[in-house]
């Protein structure tokens, strides 16, 4: 059964580089990740299921690590593993409201500020805001960055399941930059402006989606 499933992961897609030293590296990722993760298991996290004993990262991290780690996934074809961050968001959508100030938690929703564990709750051990939420002055854009991955599923599988699955997650995120952006002058756009700008852009298609 084992050999089976590798058999039928390998053909999913093909690469290959001039410099061999490249493409073994690439295959050797595609391993890896297949490996640390299937579509009805945990987010591949700093650790995968390689627990290191001591080790200070046993976690996973929104700040940089979760999207370097699935960014290749989409490209390569491989969207039965990037099932797995889609069912973290889907699963924790709670958590991810609960990550705002109370008084935004009607319509909005974030992602931890750096560290979590695979529920996506804020913690007070990492850097955070105000009552250990993801709040200003600590990052806010964790989700928003996270959602284009989630983005780039559909647009990979073109799946109108997966819009639905996306909007409500992504129009919190968005939400929430309504909730706290700043006025800035003209001639210049802040970071919180970069993401609201591109929570739009990956909002408005599916506005256009029947139903929604």
């Amino acid at each position: 059964m084992n050999a089976e499933w590798w058999n039928a992961y390998y053909p999913q897609s093909f690469l290959t580089f001039t410099d061999t030293i490249m493409e073994s590296f690439y295959w050797i990722q595609m391993y890896k990740l297949a490996s640390g993760t299937r579509s009805d298991r945990e987010v591949y996290d700093l650790m995968g299921p390689w627990f290191i004993d001591g080790t200070g990262w046993p976690d996973l991290h929104w700040d940089l690590n979760v999207q370097l780690t699935y960014y290749p996934l989409y490209a390569a074809n491989r969207l039965d593993i990037a099932e797995s961050l889609k069912k973290l968001l889907n699963d924790n959508m709670q958590a991810l409201i609960n990550n705002v100030p109370v008084e935004y938690r009607n319509d909005s929703a974030a992602a931890p500020t750096g560290a979590s564990s695979d529920k996506c709750m804020e913690t007070c051990y990492w850097d955070h805001g105000a009552n250990c939420t993801t709040s200003s002055p600590s990052v806010v854009g964790n989700l928003m960055w996270t959602l284009q991955l989630y983005y780039s599923h559909y647009r990979y599988s073109m799946e109108e399941s997966v819009a639905r699955d996306l909007y409500p997650i992504l129009r919190r995120a968005v939400n929430y930059y309504t909730r706290i952006q700043v006025t800035a002058s003209a001639c210049c756009m802040t970071s919180l402006q970069r993401t609201m700008a591109l929570g739009m852009e990956l909002l408005c298609p599916l506005l256009l989606m029947p139903n929604q």
